[in-house]
């Protein structure tokens, strides 16, 4: 009977393991939301070889079938019944209930040590001026961003000795300016100007607030006008006080399993503003469209907004800093004919540009990435290089 029990346990053990595993994503290139990160693919190549099994146990603990649920059970333990304080390979605590991304050197730019080196800048500069010719020719503007991690804004909420100081932002806008006719934005001086007027980051999220959105979407305004491609007058915009409980802003802390059950009550300055642009409908969209679908496939979001009103089209490749439940780019539409939003940190089309008609292109990345290989590759996708 006992050996009955036990053959029975490890069948039932071994079914569910199976289970797992059939049910685990393969879909390759998959973001997850909630951690800001590519998810591992599925291994590929030699079965048996060292870099397979790696490449395998990355994939699985990335991909297994329902790992969020996962995650939320162990701290449901750890936190509630066991009362320990969860513990995150991605989420460092700060002072006065503030988190932050410890992923991709976010903690190495509070503390000084993620910095470029002049070889580096001048791969930056020479592809970003190569990008931006590239759309002088089609008679376009390229309009590029480094925008600032959490940590450059509000290093003094991190625990330890940390200050504002140079960064990857820094250093990029800087060298760009000094080397290059790029027209580049430096959106970490306007935030940090802008500091006292009320939180710019969501204490427990990644992004902006909608205050923090609004003083981007000025700073892009005000390049675009310094240098003579416009003369935008920045969209009114009524501040108010709201209450975080009343946000679904909070990616750090569901990095923790808390899905909003242990997130503190602090208000934060939200904002309104009379709107005119909204979801394109017309026979643009109709031709734009099913172009942007093709040559952006796995884009995690893509969108045109469009405003009878006003002249002129954009086209804006930016992360979730941008995204659709954010109003930088609701805000910039309402300068501009037509707007499309593509969430695609390495990739950019001629082809797009000149059927959407585009007079702006604005990229956009987070400084995090200033060592990766997106701002030193040329993005351009299809038959047109």
């Amino acid at each position: 009977m006992k050996k009955t029990i036990q053959v029975l346990f490890i069948i039932t053990s071994l079914c569910f393991l199976f289970m797992f595993f059939a049910a685990a994503n393969r879909e390759p290139g998959r973001i997850s939301a909630r951690e800001k990160r590519a998810l591992a693919d599925f291994p590929t190549g030699r079965f048996l070889s060292s870099g397979y099994r790696a490449a395998f146990s990355a994939w699985l603990e990335d991909n297994i079938f329902c790992r969020d649920n996962l995650i939320d059970l162990k701290n449901f333990i750890t936190g509630r019944i066991l009362q320990l304080k969860p513990l995150s390979d991605d989420v460092a605590y700060g002072r006065d209930g503030w988190l932050f991304y410890k992923l991709q050197g976010n903690i190495q730019i509070a503390s000084g040590e993620y910095r470029l080196q002049e070889s580096q800048l001048e791969q930056i500069a020479e592809t970003q001026q190569h990008i931006s010719d590239r759309y002088k020719q089609l008679g376009k503007t390229y309009v590029f961003i480094i925008h600032p991690s959490k940590t450059s804004i509000y290093p003094e909420y991190l625990y330890g000795n940390y200050t504002v100081h140079e960064s990857p932002a820094d250093q990029i806008y800087s060298y760009l300016k000094a080397h290059t006719d790029v027209l580049v934005v430096d959106l970490k001086q306007t935030l940090l100007a802008h500091k006292s007027d009320g939180f710019l980051y969501y204490k427990t999220d990644t992004h902006w607030t909608p205050l923090g959105d609004y003083y981007v979407y000025t700073a892009i305004i005000a390049a675009l006008n310094e240098n003579g491609y416009g003369d935008f007058a920045a969209v009114p915009a009524e501040t108010f006080q709201n209450n975080f409980r009343s946000t679904a802003k909070g990616d750090l802390d569901d990095m923790l399993g808390n899905r909003g059950r242990n997130r503190r009550d602090y208000t934060f300055p939200d904002i309104r503003f009379t709107r005119h642009s909204g979801e394109a409908q017309s026979a643009y969209q109709k031709r734009v469209a099913p172009l942007l679908a093709e040559q952006f496939p796995d884009a995690p979001q893509t969108f045109i907004l469009e405003n009878p009103d006003a002249s002129g089209n954009i086209i804006i490749y930016a992360d979730s800093q941008f995204a659709g439940d954010k109003t930088i780019v609701p805000l910039l539409a309402e300068h501009f004919h037509e707007s499309i939003y593509v969430w695609s940190p390495d990739k950019q089309s001629l082809e797009l540009a000149e059927a959407a008609g585009a007079d702006i292109i604005l990229y956009a990345l987070g400084e995090r990435f200033a060592n990766r290989e997106f701002l030193v590759q040329l993005p351009f996708t299809g038959s047109r290089q």
